[in-house]
């Protein structure tokens, strides 16, 4: 067995070990092996907008492997077409001889996506403050994650969102103040209403101009039945309206307002979006 050492770091290397390691900006050169997934245009969008802003991470090549002058790519097709789309060169691996013969579908079999939780512990772990925030608030307060999420931003974050360290939390005394009274109709009711369903109807009501979260409270105790599960953010605001003005004299029109502040978060971000684009 040959052994080379890493003067930097004093590690031993197999010397049959050593990759082929390759960048190139021909995309011609590259063909899709047949028996490889059909490309994802979803997931190639999102690997744009990371390499937008990291670029293309060495840990992180091609695995091709030579078939007639080609390289034909056997893990790493959203990649490819992200970098031609994007005109950056091509990091790839070429496999060495021995390899080639392995499924394709091996090679993937084993790989394990990372859970939007997994993105936002990495993302405290790695120094991020409202990253931190989030998830010392989710622990002490024990509740998920989109719960703890739309509590500290006072909005519904996007998945794309907390997965590109833009997330941002706005009030912790806020988002405390009002997981009590979340916690109160959770208390109230046989079913769990902290879900993240719930909580985003939820945020979005205590966001309304004269909404009590706690009269709301009281209302779900004393009328626990008509607070019923729904599949759609719509039909629960409807829930909610109703149980909220039921046998009041002053009538909060809950539901339209709570469509309002949704048509506002969704203009603010697109507006968000159309500057980041501007900026590129």
């Amino acid at each position: 067995m040959k052994l080379g050492i890493n003067k930097r770091n004093g590690t031993q290397i197999h010397a049959d070990a050593l990759i082929d390691y390759r960048i190139s900006g021909d995309y011609k050169q590259f063909v899709l092996a047949e028996e490889n997934r059909g490309s994802d245009m979803s997931h190639v969008r999102k690997l744009i907008a990371s390499m937008q802003d990291y670029g293309w991470l060495d840990s992180c090549p091609l695995a091709v492997r030579e078939v007639g002058g080609k390289f034909e790519v056997r893990d790493g097709q959203h990649r490819l077409e992200a970098a031609r789309l994007l005109g950056i060169p091509v990091k790839f691996v070429v496999s060495p001889s021995g390899q080639e013969a392995i499924p394709i579908a091996d090679l993937n079999k084993h790989q394990k996506s990372w859970s939007l939780l997994d993105y936002c512990k990495s993302h405290a772990n790695g120094g991020n403050k409202h990253y931190q925030t989030l998830v010392r608030f989710m622990e002490s307060e024990e509740v998920n994650l989109s719960t703890a999420a739309c509590l500290l931003a006072q909005e519904t974050p996007r998945n794309s969102t907390m997965r590109n360290q833009n997330f941002k939390v706005r009030s912790v005394p806020w988002a405390r103040k009002h997981v009590k009274h979340l916690k109160a109709i959770n208390a109230a009711v046989p079913w769990n209403v902290i879900t993240g369903k719930f909580s985003r109807v939820f945020v979005k009501a205590c966001l309304v101009e004269g909404f009590d979260p706690q009269q709301l409270a009281k209302r779900v105790r004393k009328y626990p039945a008509k607070l019923q599960q729904f599949a759609t953010e719509r039909d629960l605001a409807l829930c909610l309206d109703e149980l909220y003005n039921y046998r009041s004299r002053s009538l909060l029109p809950l539901a339209h307002e709570i469509k309002k502040v949704a048509a506002k978060n969704t203009a603010r971000r697109a507006r968000c979006t159309t500057a980041k684009i501007s900026g590129l």
